[in-house]
C-alpha cells in the first residue's frame, strides 16, 4: 500500500472517531456556543462535506461515490442515534437531515469535478486534433 494511501486511511478513521467522540461528549447548559441561530446545521452540513471527501479518497472501485455517499450518511445517522439514548444531548432529525445534504453536495461536486477535468481533456485532444488537420 503507498503512504500516501495509509494517510488518508489513518485520516479517515481518526476523523470517524474524533466525530463519534464529540457527538457523545456533553454540551454545557446555559449560553449557546454560537450566537447565530442554528449554525450547528452548517457545523452537520460542513462535517458529512468532509467525511464524505475522506471516505472517496479511502475507497477504491467503480462505486466508491455510492460507498463514499453511505458512509457520509451513516455516521451523522449514528451520531444522532446515540444521541437519542443519551441523557445529556439532544437528538435531531434535522441534524441529519443537514448532514445527508453535505453528502450531497459532496458527491454532485466530485461529479463535476471529473465532468469539467473530462471535459477540458476532451477539448484540448480535440482542439489538438483540429489543428493538425488543418496543417
Amino acid at each position: 500500500m503507498p503512504i500516501r494511501r495509509a494517510l488518508w486511511i489513518i485520516l479517515f478513521i481518526c476523523y470517524a472517531g474524533a466525530s463519534m467522540w464529540q457527538a457523545r461528549r456533553p454540551i454545557p447548559a446555559g449560553e449557546p456556543l454560537f450566537e447565530l441561530a442554528n449554525i450547528d446545521k452548517l457545523f452537520h452540513f460542513l462535517e458529512a462535506y468532509l467525511f464524505f471527501f475522506l471516505s472517496w479518497k479511502v475507497l477504491t472501485g467503480r462505486r466508491r461515490l455510492v460507498y463514499a455517499f453511505l458512509l457520509a450518511a451513516l455516521l451523522p445517522g449514528i451520531n444522532e442515534l446515540q444521541q437519542v439514548f443519551s441523557a445529556i444531548r439532544t437528538a435531531s432529525f434535522f441534524d441529519w437531515l443537514a448532514a445527508l445534504s453535505g453528502g450531497m453536495v459532496a458527491a454532485c461536486s466530485i461529479l463535476l469535478l471529473r465532468f469539467a477535468a473530462r471535459r477540458s481533456l476532451l477539448d484540448s485532444l480535440r482542439r489538438r486534433i483540429l489543428s493538425g488537420l488543418r496543417r
